[in-house]
C-alpha cells in the first residue's frame, strides 16, 4: 500500500487520531541437569505489546506517549510492556541487508496484528488504538491489565540474564502452580530499554525521539543472528501441579545495523531479556499465559 494512503487510513482509524524432551528427576524437565537455580514466584503478570512505526505521525504523538504512560504506571512485576514495529524499522539487519530475525513478521503471532497502527495488544488480544491524551489511553486499557494481574497464576516464570559484549544468555524457569492443559511454548526476546532515533510526531520530523523497550531479537533458535525463531515448545498435553521446566537460551551478537531509522547499538547496560509463556491453540493461534523481565 502506498505509504501516504496508509497514513491517511491511520489518521482516520483512531480517536486522535532451550531443550530436549527428556524427563529429569522428579517433575523437572529441561535441557539442564534437572536442578533449576531460579525460584519461580506465584505471580501473574500482564503483557502489553505496543505496535507502531517511526514513520507514523499518530504513533509519535499518541501511540508512543500512551505506551510510556502505561508502562510507568505499573511495576515490572505487574506488567511486561514491549514495543514492536511491523515494518522492520527496529529489526536487526546482517550480511546483505536482509532482516535476519524477521521480528516484524514473527511478532504478529504475539501482537495479534490487524488493522492500522498505532495499536495495543494486551495479554495477546488487539484491544485498540491510541487516544490524544496519554492519560486517556491508560484509562481505556488499564482494566485489561488490572484483570490479568488479579488472576491466580497457573504457570509461573522466572528468568536470569547474563549479558556480555558478544553473547546474550538467559536461564528461564517455569513452575506449574495449578494443573494446566495445553501445548505451551517459550518466547525469549532481547529488548533495548532506550534508543534515540527518528519519529514522526504529528506534522513534525523529530530526530531525537526516545523509543522505549524495543523488541530487537529472539534468543530462540540456533544461537546466531541468522537462525532466530519466535517460539520453542515446552510441553504438550496436560501439566500437573508442581511440574517444573528449565532451559538456557543464548544469542551470539554480531556487529549489525537495525532498520532504517532506529539503530540498535547493543550494550549490556541498555538491554534486558523478556521471557514469556504462550499456549498454542488448535487453530494455530498463540494465547498469552505469563511473562517476566529477567533479573
Amino acid at each position: 500500500m502506498n505509504k501516504i494512503l496508509f497514513l491517511g487510513l491511520i489518521a482516520s482509524a483512531f480517536l486522535f487520531g532451550c531443550s530436549d524432551d527428556t524427563t529429569t528427576p522428579a517433575t523437572t524437565r529441561g535441557d539442564g541437569d534437572g536442578t533449576p537455580t531460579l525460584t519461580v514466584e506465584n505471580t501473574q503478570r500482564a503483557f502489553m505489546a505496543y505496535v507502531g512505526a517511526s514513520w507514523c505521525p499518530p504513533c509519535g504523538s499518541a501511540g508512543g506517549p500512551g505506551f510510556k504512560e502505561i508502562r510507568k504506571t505499573f511495576s515490572n512485576d505487574e506488567l511486561v510492556g514491549l514495543y514492536f514495529a511491523p515494518s522492520g524499522v527496529t529489526a536487526p539487519y546482517v550480511g546483505d541487508g536482509n532482516p535476519a530475525p524477521y521480528i516484524s513478521t514473527m511478532s504478529s503471532n504475539v501482537t495479534k496484528s490487524s488493522g492500522t497502527i498505532p495499536y495495543y495488544s494486551i495479554n495477546g488480544v488487539n484491544v485498540g488504538g491510541a487516544y490524544t491524551q496519554a492519560s486517556s489511553t491508560l484509562s481505556q486499557y488499564r482494566g485489561f491489565i488490572d484483570d490479568k494481574i488479579a488472576e491466580s497464576a497457573k504457570l509461573g516464570i522466572a528468568a536470569k540474564q547474563t549479558l556480555t559484549d558478544g553473547t546474550l544468555s538467559c536461564e528461564v524457569a517455569i513452575e506449574a502452580f495449578d494443573e494446566y492443559d495445553g501445548d505451551i511454548y517459550y518466547s525469549v526476546f532481547a529488548v533495548e530499554k532506550s534508543a534515540i532515533g527518528f519519529q514522526k510526531v504529528g506534522g513534525v520530523d523529530e530526530y531525537q525521539y526516545e523509543h522505549n523497550y524495543i523488541t530487537r531479537a529472539s534468543l530462540i533458535g540456533d544461537g546466531t543472528m541468522d537462525g532466530q525463531e519466535l517460539f520453542k515448545s515446552i510441553s504438550s498435553g496436560s501439566v500437573s501441579t508442581g511440574t517444573k521446566f528449565s532451559e538456557n537460551f543464548s544469542l551470539e551478537f554480531e556487529n549489525i545495523q537495525a532498520g532504517d531509522y532506529i539503530f540498535w547499538e547493543y550494550t549490556p547496560e541498555n538491554t534486558v531479556i523478556v521471557a514469556s509463556i504462550w499456549s498454542k491453540e488448535a487453530n494455530g493461534e498463540y494465547t498469552y499465559v505469563n511473562s517476566v523481565i529477567a533479573e
